[in-house]
Order: structure tokens, then sequence, then C-alpha cells
């Protein structure tokens, strides 16, 4: 479960998910894949695991995928990535991963504020 604000130096807690922004990130494996006619994976290893950034720090702050650091928060600015550690318990090792997609998740409501919607998820390409 997503506690806090991925990036380390901040403390805000996930509370909402009508705040700050939301990522899902696919990380795909050799063993076993088949392509389907559009190149995505049919089957084979894949490790799925979702990332939140405050309403602050998604002003300023995107996730991406460094072979070498492995998953990263880059500045608007430009600064140096900083590595983020794995949220699962399982271990994954960068040089196994294959692919790595990095999706914002778009959260919205329909209803308004008292939440009888449904909940709409929205797949946006990184």
């Amino acid at each position: 479960m997503l506690a806090k604000c991925v990036n380390p130096v901040c403390c805000n807690q996930f509370l909402f998910l009508h705040q700050g922004k939301l990522f899902e990130v696919e990380f795909q494996y050799p063993d076993g894949v088949v392509a389907s006619g559009d190149g995505d994976p049919v089957n084979g290893k894949m490790h799925v695991e979702r990332y939140w950034l405050c309403d602050k720090c998604a002003e300023e702050l995107t996730l991406s995928f460094d072979k070498r650091q492995g998953l990263v928060i880059h500045s608007s600015l430009g600064s140096v990535g900083v590595p983020i550690p794995f949220s699962s318990s399982r271990s994954l090792s960068l040089t196994e991963i294959t692919q790595v997609r990095i999706r914002p998740l778009d959260l919205n409501f329909s209803g308004g504020r008292d939440f009888t919607g449904t909940l709409k998820v929205r797949r946006q390409a990184a």
C-alpha cells in the first residue's frame, strides 16, 4: 500500500486519490516473453508497482528509469536523478529487466465528492 510521497525528502501522507499524481511502473523480464502483433508482451515475467507524488512534488518532479540506478526521481530543473527503492519485498535485479513502462494514472471520479459514482482509471502512455 502507498503510504507517503515517493520523494524521500517529502513526508506528505497518501490520503486521497484526487491529490497528487499516481504512477504505475511495470518491469518486464526476458523469461518466456512472447510478443503480440503490436509488440506488447503477452506472457512472461513481469512485476507492477505503484508510486505516488504529492501535489507539491508532482509540480517539479517525475519518475524515470535508469539502467544503472533503477527507478529515479527527476526534477524539471534538470537535477541528477535520485534513486527510489522498490516498494515490494521482491528483489528486482536491474540486469534482468528488459523493459520498463511508467504510466501516470489519471483517476477521475464521476458523481462528485459523494463517492456514489464509479472510479474510472485511464492509463496514459508516459
